[in-house]
Parts: C-alpha cells; sequence; structure tokens
C-alpha cells in the first residue's frame, strides 16, 4: 500500500539524483484511479536519464523542463510533448529524459472507462450545438 506523501531521494549515479512521491487518491476515487505522484529527476547538463517503464494501467502524465522522449518495443515514438495519456500497456517502453519534473495520475480500468463514457457524452452534446 501508497502511504500518503510516501517518497525517496534515490543516487541512480554520482551525477543523478531522482525523487519520488505518491499520494493516494480520496477515497471516493479509489475506484477510478491507483495514485497520484510526482518524479523529479536532476542531471548535469546534456546529460540523459534512460530507463525503461514496465508495463502498467493507464495514467495521464504531465512533464515541465526536459521533455521525454519514449520508444516502444514496436519502434512508435513520442517526443517532444509536455502531456501524455498512456496506456494499459502489455510491454516495457524505453524512454530518455533531461532534468525534468512530472505529475501523474494512475487511472484503473473503471476510470479510463468513466472518461471515455464522459468524453462521449460531451461529444454527443456538443455535436447537437453546432448539428
Amino acid at each position: 500500500m501508497v502511504s500518503k506523501g510516501a517518497g525517496a531521494v534515490i543516487k541512480v549515479s554520482p551525477s543523478c539524483e531522482v525523487q519520488i512521491r505518491f499520494y493516494l487518491p480520496p477515497l471516493e476515487l479509489r475506484r477510478y484511479l491507483t495514485t497520484f505522484y510526482i518524479a523529479e529527476w536532476k542531471l548535469p547538463d546534456g546529460e540523459l536519464l534512460v530507463d525503461h517503464l514496465m508495463p502498467e494501467w493507464a495514467n495521464l502524465r504531465f512533464h515541465s523542463g526536459a521533455l521525454p522522449e519514449a520508444e516502444t518495443q514496436a519502434g512508435m515514438r513520442l517526443a517532444d510533448t509536455s502531456f501524455a495519456a498512456t496506456g494499459p500497456s502489455s510491454e516495457s517502453v524505453r524512454f530518455t529524459v533531461g532534468s525534468s519534473r512530472m505529475w501523474g495520475i494512475g487511472l484503473l480500468p473503471l476510470g479510463w472507462a468513466k472518461g471515455h463514457l464522459e468524453q462521449s457524452r460531451f461529444s454527443a452534446a456538443f455535436g447537437r450545438l453546432i448539428g
């Protein structure tokens, strides 16, 4: 179980520091969301952090600072964006990034479905307004 505000500072190498904090969502949202989180990594200018995201549920991620470049095993790439909606996934994704900060929200299947349902309702209502 993730405790409120749990986090750690990890020295990945002498020149790379990573700090990650996790926060539980409010009780009424726990059937939709896994966690809220913030990750920060600091590297010397010009250096990159290279890592892999393991298969996971869906996530909404917001980045500031250096923007990540990610690539799936199939060769699909994502770069130069400060927002990404990912997953659910069944394979690892390689990413590289310089000094940066990322805020994220983990979505459970019901949260992903509810988001799509709300978007569909909005799209239908908007279509009726302009149609």
